[in-house]
């Protein structure tokens, strides 16, 4: 059920619906968030984004209503790989950044918080979205461990192995993009 949840093709829909064109298409060919805000404005861009984090967040909050922690984080796991991987979209999807911090969100608040802050300086610094996204992920299980040994919360141990393959994931998941920066484009 998560992965279905995570396959919602949000940006596919929305740039199909309200501006005529498969965002897959256009600009990085990515269906996700940024590239909608790219392609067709910010308005759309920011509520793919707001629904692509959603997808993670439910599928957190839905799973900890049936199951176990470690089930809980293994369903966000599976919403991101769904909106990676989307079978509705013919398997090709977006980055599972949004996706991905909608699971950190649901599963530690304050963790989420210095992850969206690590972010929000990195594109301050570097002007890539893309670099923001891998760095902020990759301190991933320093945030964690800081979040712990801080007194404001406890981290399941699948929290913690999702921690740590999340970040590695999330730079697979962004290789054209290390392409394009490598080579000056």
């Amino acid at each position: 059920l998560a992965y279905f949840l995570g396959s919602f093709p949000t940006s596919i829909l929305v740039s199909r619906r309200f501006f005529g064109i498969d965002i897959r298409d256009h600009g990085s060919g990515n269906a996700g968030g940024t590239n909608t805000f790219r392609v067709v404005g910010k308005k759309a861009g920011i509520f793919v984004g707001i629904v692509d984090v959603l997808k993670g967040t439910l599928a957190v909050l839905l799973a900890r209503e049936v199951a176990s922690p470690d089930l809980t984080v293994m369903a966000g796991a599976a919403a991101v790989l769904g909106h990676v991987w989307p079978v509705w979209a013919r398997f090709r999807g977006g980055k599972g950044v949004a996706t991905a911090f909608g699971v950190v969100l649901a599963l530690a608040p304050w963790a989420a918080l210095v992850t969206a802050l690590l972010f929000a300086l990195t594109v301050k610094t570097t002007k890539y979205v893309s670099v923001a996204s891998m760095f902020g992920f990759l301190l991933l299980p320093l945030t964690l461990f800081f979040w712990v040994q801080s007194g404001l919360g406890h981290t399941e141990r699948a929290l913690w192995y999702f921690s740590f393959g999340v970040g590695p994931f999330l730079v697979f998941t962004h290789r054209s993009n290390i392409r394009r920066l490598l080579s000056g484009n």
